[in-house]
């Protein structure tokens, strides 16, 4: 039997299709699913099947239902947010009159400072890699490389040979939705990799001539996974004392750039960020930098 295109199921799925065809990246169409499998399975045990029937008041009390359950208040907000877009779509799309989700609001979150290694932190890290062995010229490539252009974690990970133009002192990175950016790379960045593809990398793929990723591990030269580049962050950071991620230092990178008088719509392009949204925040680590932003731009008045 046939599903009717008013039922939970189909229409969830019909929005899905929508949202991965304008390149949603797997971990966002992940959480989506999430969201809408949680309040399928809440109506689901009141034999609500058919989204016609939903109302206000269900979906009021599916939120109390998360946040009895223990559920966090970012992923609550998080999954009213998509819950609402749903709705939203399929009134846009002619499947509902109205959304029962108009007035439904997420709770508010007060998102703390985080953490953002300073200027120095990130010399001594950077300075406390010594040494000419293929380990020590690696991971000392991963973190100049890391500073120098701000990536993501997976698009680190994700680096090809063919990525690099070292005579023109830049990267190629793919960022969400396969999105193409190119970031200048450092002096330093460029010396550190010259070596590391000179004398590291090698000896590190000596039985996988074929390989093309840029960074490599000693496990027969394939491409290292991001848990390998986590591990080469935070044992160099616990040398020097600190308690670093790879998104720390892409914060560093930001941050630090703002300080420095950079246009906020350049460092919006090199992070690979569609809006300001993430920016605002950037700014708020560094508060002298938004006073410059604020002064010199815009976008943000």
């Amino acid at each position: 039997m046939s599903r009717s295109p008013s039922s939970f199921d189909s229409t969830a799925s019909a929005w899905i299709e929508t949202q991965r065809s304008v390149d949603r990246s797997p971990n966002t169409l992940y959480t989506y699913l999430c969201a809408l499998a949680n309040l399928r399975q809440f109506l689901a045990r009141r034999q609500i099947r058919n989204v016609r029937l939903v109302t206000f008041n269900h979906l009021s009390a599916w939120q109390a239902h998360l946040w009895k359950t223990g559920c966090k208040v970012a992923t609550l907000q998080m999954f009213t947010l998509i819950v609402r877009r749903w709705f939203a779509w399929q009134v846009s799309t002619g499947r509902l009159f109205q959304s029962p989700a108009r007035t439904l609001q997420p709770p508010r979150v007060t998102r703390p400072i985080v953490r953002c290694p300073c200027e120095k932190d990130m010399l001594r890290l950077l300075r406390s890699i010594k040494g000419r062995g293929r380990f020590a010229l690696r991971d000392r490539a991963i973190l100049e490389t890391a500073y120098a252009t701000g990536a993501r974690l997976a698009e680190l990970a994700a680096l090809d040979l063919a990525s690099l133009d070292l005579n023109g002192r830049c990267v190629r990175l793919y960022g969400k939705g396969q999105r193409e950016r190119m970031v200048p790379l450092t002096r330093i960045a460029v010396r550190t990799l010259r070596a590391y593809l000179h004398r590291a990398r090698p000896r590190f793929v000596q039985t996988a001539l074929g390989q093309t990723a840029l960074f490599v591990g000693s496990r027969g030269g394939q491409r290292m996974m991001t848990a390998a580049f986590t591990a080469v962050i935070r044992k160099h950071a616990k040398k020097v004392g600190l308690i670093l991620t790879m998104h720390d230092i892409r914060r560093a990178f930001a941050t630090h750039l703002l300080a420095g008088g950079a246009h906020p719509a350049v460092v919006r392009e090199l992070l690979g960020h569609r809006d300001y949204t993430h920016l605002h925040h950037y700014l708020k680590l560094h508060p002298e930098s938004a006073i410059n932003a604020l002064r010199n731009s815009r976008i943000f008045q």
